[in-house]
């Protein structure tokens, strides 16, 4: 039921408890909304999802004055019980992870270049982005996990676009941050 624009879906994940998710028609970026809402309280693996934002910090596109960047945003609250130093991982992690999800519904290589951005045939579409609050000097508040790619048809078949969605609308989405012997793993 879209309420304003917005709809919200509820997955069970591993371990028994669920991921929130708020999608958007439009967002002027997700990741600004994900903070605002761990900042508010909202609950561990809430995210916001959206089609078109004008904030392009991720991807990097130039866009002109009021236009949307259309694409795949999502940005996720995470609670997690992590030291500082571990936290750092989370960077390279998501971004392995992105790709090879992506790599999954194209036949298409991608690379990974510079710690967070994803780049097909030369061309950057797009990447992740981690950020966090700590609480103390042993552990977060709060963490924000952002991912985006671009679905351009110039970039990609009009394929890619309805493949690259059901990354995040699976039925049965499973998303785990796994620790095992100080490293971690994302599992979609």
């Amino acid at each position: 039921m879209a309420i304003d624009g917005r709809s919200y879906s509820t997955f069970k994940v591993r371990g028994g408890t669920t991921l929130k998710i708020e999608y958007r028609d439009y967002a002027p970026s997700v990741t600004a909304l994900a903070k605002e809402y761990a900042m508010h309280g909202y609950p561990e693996r809430y995210a916001v999802f959206t089609e078109h934002q004008s904030d392009t910090s991720i991807t990097g596109t130039k866009l002109r004055e009021g236009a949307l960047e259309e694409g795949i945003f999502i940005s996720l609250v995470l609670r997690p019980t992590l030291l500082p130093a571990q936290a750092s991982a989370l960077g390279y992690l998501s971004v392995v992870a992105m790709t090879q999800a992506l790599e999954t519904y194209t036949s298409k290589k991608l690379g990974i270049s510079w710690v967070s951005d994803i780049y097909c045939d030369g061309i950057k579409i797009g990447g992740t982005q981690v950020e966090g609050k700590l609480k103390d000097a042993n552990s977060y508040d709060y963490i924000i996990v952002s991912f985006a790619v671009k679905t351009n048809e110039t970039i990609f078949p009009p394929r890619l676009k309805d493949s690259v969605k059901k990354v995040f609308e699976k039925e049965k989405l499973s998303l785990l941050l796994l620790r095992k012997r100080n490293r971690f793993v994302f599992l979609l």
